[in-house]
């Protein structure tokens, strides 16, 4: 927490003067009205307007001067364009414009006074410019013409860098001033922690408490050993509307190591039906071999209304318990609940996440999969499952290679039953590729498609396949125009719709498109040998020899080779 202030105070920190000119007294806050409107002037404060409001500062700083050169009278010109000046420098902190910025707020004291927000900028602004004299200007009429909360806010740390001890009914000005800042409660509490930790506890009770404010209520309570309050303050949330902070409390407790207090709270957790939270506590559960904690988890994810898809990454981590405490017999029994590939991945990584590394981490990585593959085996009965995470682990343990073969019998027993990701089709898919079975590449995308529909990638693959096909170009023109209208600079998608173009005989179409596939597109063998037909087609042979010869270059061969090979013979022998 003292780092969390000592930010804030860096953030305020004031140090070099600067000179400015002092602005004359009286000056008007609403000068005379010296404008001269006319259609030029007016066409680019509209635009400058827009941009600026739009965040494109630099452009309407352009724009903005092209108006007030138009209009050289016209105060809210003038207002507009400090105001977006102030704003770029303080966004930017950019050094070339620092002179420029000392310059506008020296000319426009001595022109005219400030309304409130040019004084909010104009302090943030003599802050960026280590300009100490500006600041104390600045924040002096801001205390006295318009006092609010962060103006406070910035009075107290004003004092406290003086080497004075700021009085704490500032804060506690702050905290009841008008004010535009979300994070206010917050802001207060973080500078009470030093004065009063128990105020600060108390503002941030009281508050809306945002993360920021939660995660430092947390900490105060375990900075101050309060371990009761800690555990007691649980019951200041209220499911569903408080979700996230009850994951967050959670996930604080996880960190800390107070996994006691945190499965304390797994009948409660468990009440709410959220397999998210519930997952958190069985994690925890897993990490202090707590059977009865699990088994409570068991039996919630056994009665519980099916969702495969959501229950699955709980039923893998209840596996994983029983992989390492074999003596957790209920882990075996939800094998039947793993809907996905993904899910059994995510618990080898699980496994390893509780362990700490100091050495060469690749080996000590490599050591503690060997640890959990000696665990698989030994403790899984065979299956499918079994298989998969036997060649998984050895492959993380740097055993072996990992044997594909039990991926793919996992992904097809997974989509036989009506499960499988949008993953598990992929990895279906490029194996029917690699062994060169179209027929079977076509039916896993088209039952992909059927169970995620609204996957881009999933259109555009089935939709290249079917490009080999004549008498379904209409149906992979469909695919592939909505996989590209998602996704316009996918380059896989760009790259299918030339090879759709080509393949209908567009030839000059797909000539004109291609460079736009080239230009975002890493060099890979079958792109290449697409841009090589295409010039072929087109009549540029030495573009085509050129394409066909790198697809050569690439290592190591693919089929594409042997493809490119055939056509610079082809071209030869025309010669």
């Amino acid at each position: 927490m003292r780092y969390i202030l000592l930010m804030l105070a860096a953030i305020l920190l004031l140090s070099s003067c600067a000179t400015v000119p002092k602005p004359e007294a009286n000056l008007p806050k609403s000068p005379p009205d010296k404008s001269n409107p006319n259609l030029a002037s007016m066409y680019y404060f509209m635009s400058g307007s827009f941009l600026h409001f739009n965040g494109e500062l630099i452009t309407a700083d352009q724009i903005l001067n092209l108006a007030l050169a138009q209009d050289p009278g016209s105060f809210q010109i003038r207002k507009l364009l400090f105001v977006n000046a102030m704003q770029l420098f303080n966004y930017t902190q950019n050094p070339e414009i620092e002179q420029r910025t000392r310059d506008m707020l020296s000319l426009a004291r001595q022109s005219y006074d400030f309304d409130q927000e040019m004084l909010t900028l104009a302090y943030t602004s003599y802050r960026n410019l280590d300009d100490a004299e500006g600041v104390n200007w600045a924040l002096d009429r801001l205390l006295k013409d318009h006092p609010r909360a962060q103006v406070y806010i910035w009075e107290y740390v004003r004092q406290l860098e003086a080497g004075k001890k700021a009085p704490v009914s500032l804060l506690e000005k702050a905290l009841k001033a008008e004010s535009d800042i979300p994070e206010i409660e917050y802001i207060v509490a973080t500078l009470y922690l030093d004065v009063n930790p128990k105020r600060s506890r108390q503002i941030l009770l009281n508050s809306k408490r945002s993360r920021a404010g939660e995660l430092q209520l947390l900490e105060l309570y375990r900075t101050a050993n309060q371990d009761n309050e800690l555990g007691a303050h649980y019951d200041t949330y209220s499911y569903p509307e408080d979700k996230d902070k009850i994951s967050e409390y959670l996930l604080f407790l996880q960190k800390y190591s107070f996994h006691d207090i945190a499965l304390s709270h797994l009948d409660q957790v468990l009440q709410t039906g959220d397999v998210e939270l519930i997952e958190v506590l069985s994690y925890l559960a897993y990490l202090e071999n707590d059977l009865p904690a699990q088994a409570k988890v068991y039996q919630f994810l056994s009665t519980k209304t099916l969702a495969p898809a959501d229950d699955s990454p709980l039923a893998a981590l209840l596996l994983l318990h029983h992989i390492v405490h074999p003596e957790f017999a209920d882990g075996l029994q939800v094998t039947d609940k793993i809907y996905q590939i993904k899910d059994l991945v995510y618990i080898s990584y699980l496994f390893a996440s509780q362990y700490s590394y100091a050495g060469e981490r690749e080996k000590e990585y490599q050591k503690v999969f060997q640890d959990l593959h000696q665990l698989v085996q030994k403790n899984l009965p065979p299956s499918l499952l079994k298989d998969f995470m036997v060649d998984h682990t050895a492959f993380l343990a740097g055993l072996y290679d990992g044997d594909s073969a039990s991926a793919v019998a996992l992904a097809e027993h997974f989509i036989a039953k009506g499960y499988g990701s949008e993953d598990d089709f992929d990895l279906l898919f490029q194996h029917y590729g690699d062994i060169s079975d179209e027929a079977k590449q076509i039916a896993i995308m088209r039952e992909s498609l059927s169970r995620y529909p609204s996957s881009a990638s999933i259109k555009n693959n089935l939709g290249y396949v079917l490009l080999n096909y004549p008498e379904h170009l209409a149906e992979a023109e469909s695919l592939i125009s909505d996989a590209l209208y998602e996704d316009p600079q996918n380059v896989s998608f760009q790259d299918s719709w030339v090879w759709l173009l080509y393949k209908q005989g567009k030839y000059q179409a797909a000539y004109d498109y291609l460079p736009v596939v080239l230009a975002g597109a890493e060099p890979n063998a079958e792109l290449l040998y697409h841009a090589a037909m295409i010039y072929q087609a087109a009549g540029e042979k030495q573009e085509a020899i050129k394409y066909f010869g790198l697809i050569l270059q690439i290592q190591p061969p693919t089929e594409y080779h042997d493809k490119a090979n055939a056509e610079l013979k082809r071209l030869e022998a025309s010669d």
